[in-house]
């Protein structure tokens, strides 16, 4: 939006519908591919996760929370909090500074982010992602510029990254088409 030149975007489709009004990009976006929202944990607890009850139990006796207060989860998060109802109650344990939080026997710290985020994050156990009743999946999307100097080398681009050739790459990386 600032002006900065670019031929193909990788973005979310909330900015790809700024970017379409702005006369920025050529047409909507193309879906490149998905990836759930999950929760990683941090600690030796481990709290059941199943149903939204057991989610707002967990939470709300989770030492600390932690997610992106922008990006990809943030639907997904602020869908937890509202149905929840823990917005407030939780408030005081997001993103707590210093970071990392320590964590006694038996606590646990809960992170929200794509699945893409936390598989490759050492310092997390993948719990799996957030049951579909609080899940909003983060959908990875391809725009193309109104003023790519060679549009069809970028439309190129955007059909390769349709394609099979990098379907190993997306399901390594916790996405989906």
């Amino acid at each position: 939006m600032a002006g900065t030149a670019f031929d193909v975007a990788m973005l979310l489709p909330d900015v790809d519908e700024q970017l379409l009004k702005a006369g920025k990009i050529t047409s909507p976006d193309v879906v490149i591919a998905r990836t759930d929202v999950a929760i990683g944990l941090r600690g030796d607890g481990t709290p059941d996760l199943s149903t939204p009850d057991t989610i707002r139990t967990a939470m709300l006796n989770a030492k600390s929370l932690r997610w992106a207060d922008t990006g990809a989860a943030l639907f997904t998060v602020n869908k937890i909090l509202d149905t929840l109802k823990i917005r407030d109650a939780v408030k005081a344990r997001h993103n707590m500074v210093p970071a990392p939080v320590p964590l006694g026997p038996g606590e646990y710290e809960i992170n929200i982010y794509p699945l893409s985020e936390i598989l490759p994050n050492k310092n997390l156990r993948n719990a799996g992602p957030v049951i579909p009743a609080l899940q909003v999946p983060a959908v990875v999307t391809a725009a193309i510029s109104a003023n790519a100097p060679n549009a069809a080398a970028a439309k190129a681009l955007v059909k390769f990254l349709q394609g099979p050739a990098i379907e190993s790459a997306l399901k390594r990386n916790g996405f989906t088409r």
